[in-house]
């Protein structure tokens, strides 16, 4: 176990967005912002869930980044406010004018496209502000491969390496043994990302932190896409039977919960169906929906489908190219079958319906 006391970044806003379509409004942001200061926690991550600079990429969206992160400032000035970078051409002009906002950007990338992240270090350290590196997708590489990409990391300045997993799909074994690896490679402080696609959200975070993790990622009520993330209250009040985080104050974050949280929610975090085979076979895409529809199409059942798609395309992160190539196997084309999903309509024939 660590012997360093646990530090948990709240991921409520950052993670929750996705939750509510990131249809966040400066002063939702504001109120979530000022009471998880005021009850106690040091850290929170309050960008869009898709990294500075998905706004004005045409990502959904109601107010700028600029806009988010001044109202959360404003009105939570103690707080240590963080901001989720996705490595893109895109988001490096969007790093120097919101400065003045936030204290820490987390680069997040995949183990094998670290030289994506380079501009972003150079620009963040121009700027003098800290920088928390999250390896993503760690399930699809070895923890040696993962621990190297550590080590680079800290290497190019980061002040701790985070391991996330991204599609619940990791067991404790998993995690202890990517952090185990890190902790012989890496000298930096560890950081450990948790999602509740199969509930063990606060198992492995617990596990990370035995084996060396002293940065947790925690949400209330685990807002987050999905079954959602690390419940925050729920491991907030197991560190404290142990007499840690007790500086934060679990009755300020139900009220936090009460009036800021459940009033912005459509749907409590839930898992589905595809979300769960997904993480069985380790396939990453966002929205599962268009995958479902897709299966449909080719009148496969899903696991079969996501099982196949896996075993012809080779990828990381499934992107649009490996769908388009998969389709064009089967003699299909992904705009016509895009574009069939959204009207109904088979292109040649008139009055075609889903």
């Amino acid at each position: 176990m660590s012997s360093a006391p646990p530090q948990i970044l709240d991921i409520t806003v950052k993670e929750g967005g996705a939750r509510v379509y990131h249809r966040l409004l400066p002063e939702q942001v504001a109120d979530i912002a000022r009471s998880l200061q005021d009850a106690g926690v040091s850290h929170a991550e309050l960008s869009h869930g898709c990294g500075i600079g998905s706004f004005h990429k045409g990502y959904p969206g109601l107010a700028s980044d600029g806009e988010i992160l001044a109202a959360a400032r404003e009105a939570a000035p103690d707080l240590k406010i963080a901001v989720f970078v996705y490595p893109s051409l895109h988001s490096v002009p969007e790093i120097r004018p919101l400065g003045r906002y936030f204290d820490i950007a987390r680069i997040g990338l995949n183990p094998n496209e670290l030289e994506m992240a380079d501009p972003h270090f150079e620009e963040l350290k121009s700027l003098g502000k800290r920088i928390f590196a999250q390896l993503q997708r760690v399930h699809l590489f070895s923890p040696d491969v993962v621990a190297e990409a550590g080590r680079k990391l800290a290497e190019r300045g980061a002040e701790v390496v985070y391991i996330s997993d991204s599609f619940g799909s990791l067991e404790e074994s998993d995690v202890m043994a990517y952090l185990s690896a890190l902790k012989q490679r890496v000298s930096v402080p560890l950081g450990f990302q948790g999602r509740n696609t199969r509930g063990l959200g606060i198992t492995n975070s617990l596990a990370a932190y035995r084996s060396g993790a002293t940065w947790l990622d925690a949400a209330i009520a685990g807002m987050g896409p999905g079954a959602g993330m690390t419940q925050l209250e729920v491991l907030v009040s197991l560190f404290q039977r142990e007499r840690q985080l007790e500086e934060i104050n679990l009755a300020a974050i139900s009220n936090t919960l009460r009036h800021y949280v459940m009033p912005l929610l459509h749907t409590y975090p839930h898992v589905t169906y595809p979300e769960l085979i997904m993480a069985k076979h380790r396939v990453d895409y966002y929205p599962a929906l268009l995958l479902e529809r897709i299966a449909d199409i080719l009148d496969m059942p899903f696991e079969a489908f996501i099982a196949d798609l896996k075993s012809k395309e080779n990828f990381t992160q499934l992107r649009e190219r490996e769908l388009r190539a998969y389709l064009a196997r089967e003699n299909l084309d992904l705009d016509v079958v895009m574009d069939f999903i959204r009207t109904g309509k088979v292109p040649g024939e008139i009055g075609s319906e889903a």
